[in-house]
């Protein structure tokens, strides 16, 4: 048995592009999580013609070393096809299962910032007790470095041999806007 401390949905921002959809997901967990803590990510989709709703795959990361440590940091996570084998959520949840080729997550594992809140200093802050005017200002909202940076940990998305091949095919085709998609998906 497992059992959730968090959950959050995001959608794609249709102002961005098929290939590299941008999500808008935030999950702040604060006071205790468990030191097995995982990350499940599931990526759903809803089929261009045939408009079902459709799972990508999943992804899965452990937020603590072996250590006890937040693996705080910007990883790049394979999505494997399908769900997670049984039991409970894990990164062996993954084990077996192939990845979906070419397709991977972007994610931001990040500290909580501590000040002032009602006068106290050193207090965690959380989005719930920050106005979102100052959420940038307080280190609540911090912008996503630009993929090309390198500053994302990317050991566990090596492309494999097939992956490289499409990769060279996609580079030829032109990326459609989310927008110019679901206009089409609403056309029909």
């Amino acid at each position: 048995d497992w059992t959730p401390v968090g959950y959050t949905d995001a959608c794609a921002s249709v102002d961005g592009d098929s290939y590299s959809p941008a999500y808008d997901g935030y999950l702040g967990l604060r006071g205790t999580v468990p030191r097995d803590g995982v990350l499940y990510v599931q990526i759903d989709t809803i089929e261009l013609f045939g408009r079902q709703l459709r799972v990508v795959g999943f992804s899965v990361f452990e937020l603590f070393t072996d250590t006890g440590l937040l693996r705080a940091g910007l990883y790049q996570l394979p999505v494997y096809m399908g769900s997670p084998n049984q039991g409970p959520i894990s990164a062996a949840s993954a084990h077996g299962k192939e990845r979906v080729p070419t397709c991977s997550i972007l994610l931001r594992v990040l500290v909580a910032p501590r000040g002032f809140i009602n006068n106290e200093p050193g207090r965690v802050l959380s989005r719930t007790l920050v106005p979102r005017e100052e959420w940038v200002s307080r280190g609540l909202a911090v912008p996503s470095p630009n993929y090309r940076s390198g500053a994302y940990d990317s050991t566990l998305c090596e492309p494999q041999p097939h992956e490289r091949l499409l990769y060279k095919k996609r580079l030829l085709r032109v990326d459609k806007p989310l927008r110019a998609l679901v206009g089409i998906m609403n056309s029909g």
